[in-house]
This record gives C-alpha cells, structure tokens and sequence, in this order.
C-alpha cells in the first residue's frame, strides 16, 4: 500500500490495494480475487460494477451530468416514481441528499420543525453518521471524542430499556426518537419487536416523530427492500443511504403526508442531492433487484448460512437478518477476520469486538457464500 502525506489520516486500511470489482469479487494490485462479504460498508448493493448500473450511468454522462434541483430532469422524476414505489405505505414524499449523515441531519431539522420542538431522543450503542447532529445522537461514545456539539438538545438512552423510553417520551420534550431498527455498528444489535411497537405507540401519543435510520437496513438488504415496510412497525421519518445507488453517493429521507404538509421552499437544500448520475444510479439498481430477484435471493443465500455457519463451533451466535449479518465469537474477531482475508475473504467488525460483520452484495450466490462456510470451518479446525 502506498501512503500520501497530503491525505489526513483518518482511516486504518486493510493491508490490500483494490484495482477492479466485478460481482462479490474485487481485486488486488497483485492478482488476488477476494470474496467481498464487507461490500464496501454495506454500499454494493448490486454488486460491483453491475452492467445494468455501468450502463446506465454511461448513458446519463452522455446527457447531462449534472444540473441541481432548480430545474426538472426526467431521470430524477423517475427515480422517484420507483423509489417511492418500494416505500412504507404511508411514506411517500422523498427528499434526496447525498449520505447518510446528511440524511439524519435533515431528519432531526425535519422532526424539530414539524413539532417546534428541539430535544431528540437517542439509543446506546447506535451510530448515525459523522456530521454535527448525526454525531450528537450517537450512542457509540467513541466517535463523540473529537466534539459533541448538542448535548444540551439530546438525550441518549440504554438501548432496549423500555420503562426510560417511556419515561423520557411522555415529558413530551422532544420533537423525535432516532434509532436504527438493527444497530450495526454496535454490534449488529436488534431491538425486539415489542420495543419498536413501544416507540411507534409512544411516539404517536407523545407527538414525538419516530425517525427509523435505514442507512444499513435498507435498499433490499433485510430481504426486503426496508425494515419499516412493516405495517405495524413504520415510523413517521425514514432515512436511507448507503446501497440505495450501487455506490454512487446517494441518500434520501422519506416521510408521512402529514410531516410533508409542514415543509415549505427553501426549508431544505442540497446541491448535489438527487442529481442526474445519482438518479440513474438509483433507478438501475432498483431495476436489477427487480429482475433479477435479489430479494429472494438474499432469503435463500441467509437461510443456507444459517444452517451451514450454526455447524460451526467457534461461532456463538448469528445476528442480524438478511445481508445485515453478525458472527459473535468467544474472544476477539480480529484474529478470525485476519484468517479470513488470508485465505481471500474480506470482512467487517463492529463496535463489538467479539462480532464479525458481513455486508455482501445482495447478488451474493450460495455457491459464493460457500466458500466462507468453507474457511471458517478450517479456521475452527487450527483453534
């Protein structure tokens, strides 16, 4: 790996140099083909390098690539026709930024005007995003070191403990509760069913907006293209990022009628939200999920892990659902993820230092999800 003085140093790398991707695979400056089960950070929604999505965006560098939301484009008008016809039912008015930080940053400003309140409401062990208010409701406390710019405008409870919940929602202070549906950098963490019926109840008596972040959990990754299109479980604002544009930077809030009603002009802006490259993105990536029923196969390839990886002893327990999966071992997982890429399988950690993540492409074969069945059999093996 080469390193350049002028970059800050800001991220600790793995020990490979990426070339090229094409599917579940990437590879490296020195020939390897690795198995990749980290997708770029859950953002390979399609794969890499999908000819659909590669199409797609060579056809729009060819129009226009880029104009901003002062004007009407055709492909951003049908981007959202698509996106918003895989949402919850009863959200329906979408608002397309660039990320997932910018994402939950205009979700808190979107609760607070909507209510006139200012106080939002957190979990522990949640993560949101790296800028000022994203990072304020953070419950991971690590990434607050630097700044934490709103602790008077915040609350951050134990996560799952349902008697604070209800305690802090019915003061009737805050304008919205933020939490991720599975927490994945905590741990891939999930919340019980009964506690998101809690706060969807507790939110709706209380006026507090229920903001579900589906930065990770969304775009086809659970097996469904969204945790909230649960009926019993859809919140009032949902954000998303991450694979919603098979890696072409994009993220969009999505909210209830009634919270559309109180946005205005001018009320929220972003340059480069919803532009042409992105929307053409979106639009094939939703295109190939369709026609080539990832959803399903996202069903099929995590139930094959399931009864494969159980069989496994060194592995404790499996978290998450769909392509949003944890490994808990008996000690650290850096040793198994060093084996792993050692044998040419790339993976992710969490805040959990016992947890092993995998955030495939949502195109991962079972053939492909083989061979990690495979490597980590031989792993328990040399332990």
């Amino acid at each position: 790996m080469t390193e350049f003085h002028f970059e800050l140093k800001t991220y600790r790398r793995f020990p490979i140099t990426i070339t090229k991707g094409e599917g579940a695979y990437i590879f490296t400056d020195t020939g390897k083909k690795i198995l990749d089960l980290y997708g770029g950070h859950a953002v390979s929604s399609t794969g890499h390098c999908h000819p659909h999505v590669v199409k797609a965006i060579k056809e729009q560098v060819e129009k226009i690539i880029f104009y901003s939301n002062i004007v009407d484009i055709p492909i951003r008008n049908e981007s959202i026709k698509l996106l918003g016809d895989i949402l919850p039912d009863n959200l329906n008015s979408i608002f397309f930024v660039n990320s997932g930080s910018e994402a939950n940053d205009n979700a808190i400003k979107i609760a607070r005007r909507a209510t006139g309140r200012k106080k939002i409401l957190s979990l522990s062990d949640s993560y949101h995003g790296r800028t000022l208010a994203a990072l304020s409701v953070t419950g991971l406390s690590g990434y607050q070191r630097a700044i934490d710019p709103m602790q008077e405008e915040r609350t951050i409870i134990p996560s799952g403990d349902r008697n604070r919940l209800a305690q802090e929602l019915k003061t009737k202070q805050y304008a919205g509760i933020i939490l991720e549906p599975i927490q994945s950098m905590g741990g891939l963490i999930q919340h019980h069913r009964d506690y998101l019926l809690d706060v969807i109840s507790l939110g709706s008596q209380t006026g507090t907006k229920v903001i579900f972040d589906e930065v990770q959990t969304g775009m086809g990754r659970m097996g469904r293209y969204f945790f909230s299109n649960d009926p019993d479980l859809c919140p009032d604002i949902m954000t998303t990022a991450k694979g919603l544009a098979s890696g072409v930077p994009m993220g969009a809030v999505v909210v209830s009628k009634d919270i559309a009603s109180s946005i205005d002009y001018g009320d929220l802006g972003s340059t480069f939200g919803g532009a042409p490259l992105a929307c053409a993105a979106l639009k094939a990536t939703i295109e190939v999920i369709q026609q080539e029923s990832l959803l399903e196969n996202v069903t099929e390839t995590r139930g094959y892990l399931d009864n494969k990886l159980k069989e496994i002893s060194c592995i404790k327990e499996i978290r998450g659902e769909g392509f949003l999966m944890g490994l808990k071992f008996d000690g650290s997982a850096k040793p198994v993820q060093k084996f792993l890429l050692d044998n040419n399988i790339l993976t992710g950690l969490s805040a959990d230092p016992e947890i092993l993540r995998l955030m495939p492409p949502l195109n991962l074969t079972i053939t492909e999800a083989s061979q990690l069945v495979q490597v980590l059999h031989k792993y328990s093996e040399s332990i």
